[in-house]
């Protein structure tokens, strides 16, 4: 059963691929071994993590001391718990996360939309600016690390 997915929101602010968190972990970067590759160079080998906590939140850990992360267009500094329909920024590739429709902390009146390309949340006046939007490669298991491959997780290239 899903947790829930990030959302990759592509150059127009349309959604683009959907990667299904199946464990309790994600890890987002440059590095072969990250569930999610942004393959830029202003990204780190491992620049965040989500993390799924006991009670069913979750939390985006920045990673990086040179490259920031941003949830909802502020930087994280170490931790940061993220809400249904928080956006998050690592470089210039945005990303949604949305809760399983299942999750106590599923809003189904939370929305995010993109209006005059900036993205606005109807619940924390969240905004955060698209920049040069998100290509996605949806990564084959064949591609995939054997650890990898063994905990099920959605790996793309963005």
């Amino acid at each position: 059963m899903s947790i829930g997915a990030l959302l990759v929101i592509r150059r127009n602010g349309t959604n683009g691929s959907r990667l299904p968190l199946l464990n309790t972990s994600c890890l987002i970067g440059r590095s072969e071994e990250c569930d999610v590759r942004v393959q830029l160079p202003n990204v780190s080998q491992n620049q965040c993590r989500i993390d799924v906590q006991p009670n069913g939140q979750i939390l985006l850990t920045n990673l990086s001391k040179v490259n920031p992360t941003f949830l909802n267009g502020n930087k994280v500094l170490e931790s940061a718990s993220v809400g249904h329909n928080d956006v998050f920024t690592v470089s210039d590739r945005l990303f949604r996360w949305e809760y399983s429709s299942t999750s106590p902390y599923y809003e189904a009146d939370r929305c995010t939309s993109l209006v005059n390309g900036v993205f606005m949340s109807s619940s924390a006046e969240t905004q955060s600016s698209i920049n040069n939007g998100v290509n996605t490669k949806e990564v084959s298991p064949s591609e995939q690390s054997p650890e990898r491959k063994k905990r099920q997780i959605g790996r793309a290239h963005v």
